[in-house]
């Protein structure tokens, strides 16, 4: 995801970047939109009564993907790198849970 890979050069150098809250990365503004929810309850009655229920569940840990992500930064502003460290993996490992409920929801909005 392009968070990952912003925290990812943040602690590596490469760019000055402040983590963004849950509400404010290109998925949060998409997620909290109005017409998103919309769409989605549009579509699951339509296609797939699950993707209610898909779209509800992925707010927690989009919400702990960033707290991760903070985390991350105050430890590397803070040069904590036993902490920076133990957080960056937990963040790594995090993010294919991100990455599961994402596609889970993509697929239950397939055809509309």
């Amino acid at each position: 995801s392009r968070f990952m890979l912003n925290v990812i050069d943040l602690i590596t150098g490469k760019i000055n970047w402040n983590v963004v809250d849950h509400t404010q990365c290109a998925f949060g503004k998409w997620y909290y939109d109005k017409h998103t929810k919309e769409f989605v309850y549009k579509c699951s009655a339509l296609n797939n009564p699950d993707g209610i229920k898909i779209f509800t569940e992925i707010e927690e840990p989009h919400k702990h993907y960033h707290k991760l992500g903070m985390e991350v930064e105050k430890h590397y502003k803070n040069n904590n790198k036993e902490a920076l460290y133990e957080k960056v993996v937990e963040l790594i490992d995090f993010s294919s849970n991100i990455v599961n409920h994402i596609a889970s929801l993509a697929n239950s909005m397939r055809g509309c």
